[in-house]
């Protein structure tokens, strides 16, 4: 990333442009940034290991499919939480740094 980026925000509001405006672009990166690890375990939970839960519910017995079944609804589970924890975050940032 170059000297621009972290410091375009600033040159924005140098130029006149709201500070609502001028971080917008911040915000949308750090969002952005933030879910990386989340989509990087999805992408692998399949292919490459059978994730928590399902390797103990497997062992006991039950239904391969349903227990895949339960595991993907708990790591949407946590993508979700981890969006929301993300941009509540953000949009808490946000609003403290408009006043």
């Amino acid at each position: 990333m170059s000297l621009y980026f972290w410091n375009s925000h600033e040159a924005k509001v140098a130029s006149g442009a709201p500070l609502k405006k001028a971080i917008e672009e911040v915000v949308q990166n750090a969002i952005r940034v933030s879910m990386m690890p989340k989509y990087n375990m999805l992408r692998s939970a399949g292919l490459v290991h059978i994730p928590d839960v399902a390797v103990g519910m497997i062992v006991v017995g039950a239904d391969p499919i349903s227990t895949m079944v339960f595991q993907v609804v708990v790591m949407f589970v946590l993508l979700s939480v981890s969006f929301f924890t993300s941009f509540l975050t953000a949009l808490l940032t946000y609003s403290s740094a408009l006043r």
